[in-house]
């Protein structure tokens, strides 16, 4: 954190003795850029506990369910592995899920807003394509299992963010 002065015309009932007009005080000032990167990396940590507790929830067995499939054997691969389809799906939501939202407008309205919960089964299961790719991470039993999985995901994540505040956009 850096402290500067800053020129402030409000809050000049008690000046201190040291400043006799009142016109500067200490304040701490937050770079937007450093907020908004912690604020994402918080984003990208709740997103895969959020991720963690729903395979533990709608996790199944067999091709049952929503599982991880992790990098290796090693003792944080499977921590890593969370982490890194948090990240995916924090990608394929902000572009693609962005595009698929706007396409299906029409619908989001004449389901009353239950069309959503189709999306983002859609964009789960495009992560756990993609991460099958790779050969780790994400893997979803089928398309049903990826919308009960994104429903989950989605009332986690949002009571997470709700309680530690990230979802709040910053005032600009």
């Amino acid at each position: 954190m850096v402290l500067i002065p800053v020129l402030c015309s409000e809050d000049r009932a008690s000046p201190p003795a040291h400043d006799p007009g009142g016109q500067s005080k200490l304040v701490v000032a937050h770079h937007a850029w450093q907020t908004d990167h912690m604020r994402t990396i918080i984003r990208i940590l709740v997103s895969a506990f959020a991720l963690w507790l729903t395979t533990l929830i709608v996790g199944g067995s067999g091709e049952h369910g929503v599982w991880i499939v992790p990098i290796g054997d090693g003792t944080y691969d499977a921590l890593i592995t969370l982490l890194l389809v948090a990240l995916l799906f924090g990608l394929i939501n902000g572009t693609l899920g962005r595009v698929v939202r706007v396409v299906s407008l029409p619908l989001y309205v004449l389901t009353l807003g239950l069309f959503g919960l189709i999306v983002n089964g859609f964009l789960l299961w495009i992560v756990a394509w993609l991460s099958g790719l790779a050969g780790f991470g994400l893997a979803v039993g089928g398309f049903w299992w990826g919308v009960l999985a994104a429903l989950v995901l989605s009332i986690i994540s949002g009571i997470l963010n709700g309680l530690l505040g990230t979802n709040k956009k910053r005032d600009t």
